[in-house]
């Protein structure tokens, strides 16, 4: 069974949960195909935000496995997400630095609230935006918070062995289908442009083309201090 510890500073009102997900698959029930299609291979996409989003769950990677839920947290430009030793292994580069998963999509596999089981996935960041390919192009920047700005990776977000472990076989096929790819229900990837602290509950914004000049205006001049 998957263990939690919960670690709470009243000082710095920092939260820190951190959960093995080594065995999460004896508890997450998994849900066949045919209601997973119904959930999000319609024939419209899950309504999410296009422009305005939030960030509904923050999680750090320390280790394999290992996934610290937290309610903030800080994002570098060469770091990527602090206490993430996925940006470590050498099959990480810039291009994958922070793994997004939209929260609608992760409700639909676990079928529900459960932020642990969410965790499992992987992802860093889970959020309440419109993530595919019709919305969000590589290149496209998002602003989270008042500071940070990500940027949209040319590098596909895919499912894999762990996904299916976790969630099942028919889930891994049901964020693996084309139409399931142009949508990105699996999930995107950004990396740092700008870095700065993030907290769960943060409005998640697209940029306008006018938008990201003025706030690229501001970020040559922070990158060295955020890297």
């Amino acid at each position: 069974m998957s263990t939690t510890t919960v670690q709470q500073s009243s000082a710095a009102a920092v939260m820190k949960r951190t959960k093995d997900c080594t065995n999460v698959h004896a508890v997450v029930p998994f849900l066949p195909f045919s209601t997973l299609s119904k959930k999000l291979l319609g024939p419209k996409p899950i309504e999410s935000p296009r422009d305005n989003g939030c960030v509904s769950l923050i999680v750090e990677r320390p280790d394999i496995n290992l996934r610290n839920i937290v309610n903030s947290t800080r994002l570098t430009v060469g770091g990527g997400m602090e206490n993430s030793g996925w940006v470590e292994r050498p099959e990480v580069g810039k291009k994958d630095q922070i793994c997004v998963m939209s929260e609608a999509v992760i409700r639909a596999i676990t079928n529900g609230d459960d932020k642990d089981e969410w965790a499992a996935a992987g992802d860093n960041l889970f959020v309440d935006l419109d993530l595919g390919k019709h919305n969000l192009k590589v290149g496209d920047r998002v602003q989270v918070g008042d500071r940070v700005l990500l940027e949209v990776s040319s590098k596909p977000h895919t499912g894999c062995i762990k996904f299916s472990t976790r969630f099942g076989q028919d889930a891994l096929k049901a964020v693996s289908v084309p139409l399931a790819k142009e949508r990105r229900l699996r999930g995107i990837y950004f990396f740092v442009v700008k870095g700065g602290e993030i907290k769960a509950g943060d409005k998640i914004k697209k940029l306008k083309p006018e938008l990201e000049s003025e706030a690229g205006k501001e970020t040559d001049a922070s990158q060295q201090e955020e890297s």
